[in-house]
């Protein structure tokens, strides 16, 4: 089976490999410098030199929601900028935590106007604003997020953003873009298995999470810096075999230089969307904020997404995902991200048009 998954992804042999060693002790040597080379290599990742990583163990959920508790109290108004299904997740999250929470919204396929968040941030006061970076369920990436953050520190809010799908394959800057917190994690853009996630925090952030009351006690991402600074280590049993794997990927990552795969995921998704079009398939998200790790593609109005799913994988060991929420029976959902290269572009693409044939026969 090949993965075309927006996460999981296909992972490269030596990603395997380093996962397949002995496990060892949290409270080694051993394990406390495997976590800081992956700490260190995270921040390169997000770009930053000013913030601190949090490590967590679980999925870009958690980080997300790490981010939410730690961050906020219940009372507290948030602006959150939605876009698509995580969004409206987001938003969820940030209710249950009792946050007051004011939306900006967009359609489906494109991303929101600045003037309308501009109008709400002049209207009342928020503690911060969330939103995600590159919506999954429809392709879509937030291209004014530096904008919108630098906008948002001038009304004196913490900048809050889901990046799970973005981190690692779409160009971002944490300190450049004064960014206060990003949710990221292992199996997307950066190409390990699932099972670790992470979050980093600015300076400003940390001071506001330290504050912060009612958080769970495994959602507390101040408790999981102060372990790194003080003693190199996770509070908790982490998924080490899985760091492991994640070393691996970080460094094959930096081989390759964060530009480098941020072009090569870009250009591997332009080159979907054009060779779909001589097949019926249709780029859903609006060409300027299409995302350059997730592909989203409209199916021929006469076939559903469900048997094309179920055709690619059962006829030609293609996986690839159905759309999310009222999208879920007319999209398809291509993971660009992991171990992919032209050539599997190309026999995707031939397997979409083979599906064509067979379902219409």
């Amino acid at each position: 089976m090949k993965l075309f998954t927006p996460g999981p992804v296909y992972l490269r042999r030596e990603v395997l490999e380093a996962m397949s060693r002995q496990v060892i002790s949290h409270r080694t040597q051993e394990f406390r410098s495997l976590l800081r080379k992956v700490v260190d290599d995270l921040k390169y990742v997000v770009q930053t030199t000013e913030g601190e990583v949090a490590v967590l163990t679980g999925s870009g959920t958690l980080a997300v929601e790490s981010m939410v508790y730690s961050l906020i109290e219940p009372g507290d108004r948030v602006l959150l900028l939605s876009f698509g299904f995580f969004g409206e997740r987001l938003r969820e999250s940030l209710i249950r935590r009792g946050a007051v929470v004011d939306v900006v919204e967009a359609p489906l396929g494109d991303i929101v106007e600045i003037s309308d968040v501009e109008n709400a941030l002049e209207r009342r006061h928020y503690k911060a604003l969330f939103t995600v970076f590159t919506e999954t369920s429809t392709g879509v990436t937030l291209r004014e997020l530096k904008r919108i953050a630098e906008l948002a520190k001038k009304y004196g809010l913490l900048v809050c953003v889901d990046a799970i799908s973005a981190i690692g394959g779409e160009e971002f800057y944490m300190d450049r873009w004064c960014i206060d917190a990003v949710a990221g994690c292992s199996q997307k853009c950066i190409g390990a298995p699932p099972g670790v996630s992470f979050v980093a925090l600015s300076p400003e952030a940390i001071k506001v999470a330290e504050k912060v009351r009612g958080k769970p006690i495994y959602m507390d991402l101040t408790r999981y810096i102060k372990y790194v600074h003080e003693r190199s280590e996770t509070p908790y049993t982490p998924a080490i075999n899985v760091l492991y794997g994640l070393e691996t990927a970080l460094q094959i990552l930096k081989e390759e230089g964060l530009e480098g795969r941020w072009r090569r995921f870009r250009y591997l998704t332009d080159l979907l969307y054009e060779r779909v079009k001589t097949i019926e398939f249709t780029r859903f998200p609006r060409f300027e904020v299409r995302s350059s790790t997730v592909a989203v593609l409209k199916v021929p109005s006469d076939l559903s997404a469900k048997s094309i799913v179920k055709t690619l994988r059962e006829e030609f060991g293609i996986v690839v995902a159905r759309g999310l929420g009222i999208l879920e029976n007319s999209v398809i959902r291509v993971g660009v991200m992991g171990y992919i290269a032209e050539e599997d572009i190309e026999y995707l693409v031939s397997g979409l048009k083979a599906c064509i044939d067979i379902l219409r026969s």
